[in-house]
């Protein structure tokens, strides 16, 4: 579908576009171009992002109709409160065409404006509202969903969760990003929900097409409304009977709830990892009462028993790799202090992965732990120090850094002398962050020694003999 699609008079007539308050006014004609429809080609995956298919056509009007950046979403919210403030309420299908609109836009800041309508005392098409602002809840689904429960009264809860049930979808095709969205506010809302209809409302709706069906949470909610009389207390009750009182957290059920599957294509879009794990993080900690804090400092601990385990098993190896993915993109800096411990662990199949997270994590300070790696031979392989080098160079110069370029450049210097595994590596990054380096006296005598074919492989000598020819041009040209 393109852009937009508008006649050569609107882009003609913006001068005639009215303002107020600094907000657009829009035209009946720019009306229609604004909400003409526009297919989402948002992916599921990052599901906490707001959906902004819409942001080119946006863009596009806004030049047309010589507004600003981001006025076509003002001009949006306009609209939206002018229709709901009409004596019935609205039409009907003026609203979903403006909500799908504003939903498509991708602009968080019209939360403002959904909240402000959503929990206002008597407004029209509350349920429509409740379904926009399920694409807006970010990674605060949780909060969101506390204060929905807190705010409306049951009724209204419940016509908010009839109309946003089938929004999920049946449970097969294709799943986009905003079956995601409201499939995970639903489930924040069933765990807040504190009247046992509107949960036993939810519970059916989810447990057709969502993993709610196998979480730990929805055992604590079977088990919270066991003892409400009537139809809903019923349900409840046969519910805790059939799927058993609620778990302890154990490893079995890392693989399933905590653990990230690895990306099949490529590498996954920016923030994606940070966002996933914080995602995966609260809802385990929701599932079996914990904090994110403690969820992490569960992970850490696990890592550091795995590792004591003798003759450990391929897949034991791989359930440490995984708990250092989930502890390296949790963000947490108090890490730092088990990922130090399993960077020196006895056994360790993944020292290199230890050292990325904890680089990752760690802001400053990293140089003496840096030095403990790189001079230990026996227990760290090549690649280990290739990561301490690489980091600690494009570290150099950074606000965080707790060292100076000339400690940096010291230090390479230093380990280049003696690490004959990285030679290539230290040459190169001495280059990157010391000036002097390429003509200095230091590196024509590591050329000369390298050259001779006395040390060093093949490939060693090559590239240390063409560094001599560097430096035997470099002296011709001078005596010209």
């Amino acid at each position: 579908m393109k852009p937009c699609c508008f006649p050569l008079s609107v882009a003609a007539s913006a001068a005639v576009c009215l303002f107020s308050f600094g907000f657009p006014v829009p035209t009946a004609q720019q009306r229609e171009e604004l909400l003409r429809p526009v297919d989402s080609v948002a992916d599921p995956f990052a599901w906490w992002m707001p959906d902004g298919s819409r942001r080119g056509t946006n863009a596009v009007l806004e030049k047309a109709f010589g507004w600003g950046e981001g006025d076509a979403v003002r001009a949006l919210e306009r609209l939206l409160k002018e229709e709901l403030a009409e004596p019935e309420g609205g039409d009907p299908d003026a609203v979903a065409r403006i909500l799908d609109a504003i939903r498509l836009s991708g602009d968080m800041s019209v939360t403002n404006t959904l909240d402000g309508l959503l929990f206002s005392d008597a407004v029209p098409f509350r349920p429509e509202l409740f379904c926009a602002r399920a694409s807006f809840c970010g990674l605060e689904t949780g909060a969101f969903a506390l204060r929905f429960v807190g705010a409306l009264p049951v009724k209204e809860r419940a016509a908010c969760y009839a109309a946003a049930i089938p929004l999920m979808g049946k449970g097969e095709g294709r799943v986009t990003r905003r079956m995601q969205q409201v499939n995970a506010l639903l489930q924040e809302c069933a765990a807040a929900e504190t009247d046992a209809g509107a949960a036993m409302l939810l519970d059916r709706g989810l447990g057709k097409v969502s993993v709610w069906a196998a979480r730990n949470i929805r055992r604590h909610t079977a088990a919270r409304f066991a003892e409400e009389p009537g139809e809903a207390g019923d349900y409840f009750r046969a519910l805790a009977a059939e799927i058993g009182p609620p778990l302890q957290p154990d490893r079995d059920r890392f693989w399933t709830e905590l653990f990230e599957p690895p990306w099949d294509d490529g590498h996954p879009p920016a923030g994606y990892m940070e966002g996933v794990r914080k995602w995966r993080n609260s809802r385990f900690a929701q599932d079996y009462g914990m904090t994110e804090s403690e969820v992490v400092r569960m992970l850490e601990q696990t890592l550091l028993d795995t590792l004591e385990a003798e003759n450990a098993s391929d897949k034991e190896k791989m359930f440490a790799a995984c708990l250092l993915s989930s502890i390296h993109w949790s963000g947490d800096t108090f890490s730092t202090n088990a990922l130090e411990k399993a960077i020196f662990a006895d056994r360790n199949w993944n020292r290199d992965g230890a050292l990325a997270a904890y680089f990752h994590l760690a802001k400053a300070g990293v140089l003496p732990l840096i030095r403990r790696v790189t001079g230990n031979k026996d227990k760290f392989q090549w690649f280990d120090r290739f990561l301490c080098y690489q980091h600690l160079a494009n570290s150099s110069g950074s606000e965080n850094a707790s060292y100076s370029d000339q400690d940096v450049s010291t230090f390479l210097k230093e380990a280049i002398a003696h690490d004959e595994e990285n030679l290539i590596t230290l040459d190169r990054l001495l280059l990157k962050t010391d000036s002097g380096w390429a003509r200095s006296g230091e590196r024509k005598k590591l050329a000369d020694r390298l050259a001779s074919g006395q040390e060093g492989n093949e490939y060693v000598r090559g590239q240390f003999s063409r560094v001599q020819k560097e430096f035997g041009n470099l002296n011709a040209t001078e005596e010209k």
